[in-house]
């Protein structure tokens, strides 16, 4: 079960209302908590680096994938006609970029079954807990060289 969420300590109940809003300063304080000698300054930081890597990312078109939580890709609107509610007039809407989010299963889960649900065990089909993921060594990259034929 997870030990603990951006705005609850363990044996919390989630909130009865879906209206908080998680700021930067509130992830800079959970790391912050979560790695004590990781001064509050040296975690906004991280946290400020984090979006800025995700902003150029996007920027650059790129798709960002974070494991378990979801991805933001941008999407390529096209030129259509829409309408002016108001008056009815048709207008014209230029082709334009959009940023689109899709969760993740394990995300998707979370927000359906309810957080306290997973904090009490009851929920029906989730896992207690995901298996960890291989850790990564660094490998040397494996470059293809052309080789002559022989005839």
């Amino acid at each position: 079960m997870p030990q603990s969420h951006f705005f609850m300590k363990t044996g919390d109940k989630a909130p009865a209302r879906v209206d908080i809003t998680v700021t930067r300063t509130d992830l800079a304080d959970t790391a912050h908590e979560a790695v004590p000698r990781v001064s509050r300054r040296e975690a906004r930081g991280i946290v400020d680096q984090i979006f800025e890597e995700i902003s150029i990312a996007l920027l650059k078109d790129e798709t960002v994938k974070l494991h378990t939580f979801g991805s933001f890709v941008i999407r390529n609107k096209r030129e259509r006609l829409g309408r002016n509610p108001r008056t009815g007039v048709s207008v014209e809407i230029e082709p334009r970029k959009v940023i689109a989010f899709k969760a993740s299963p394990q995300m998707r889960e979370l927000i359906h079954v309810g957080y306290d649900h997973l904090l009490l065990g009851t929920a029906p089909s989730v896992q207690s807990d995901p298996e960890p993921l291989p850790v990564r060594t660094a490998q040397k990259a494996r470059v293809k060289t052309p080789t002559t034929e022989k005839v």
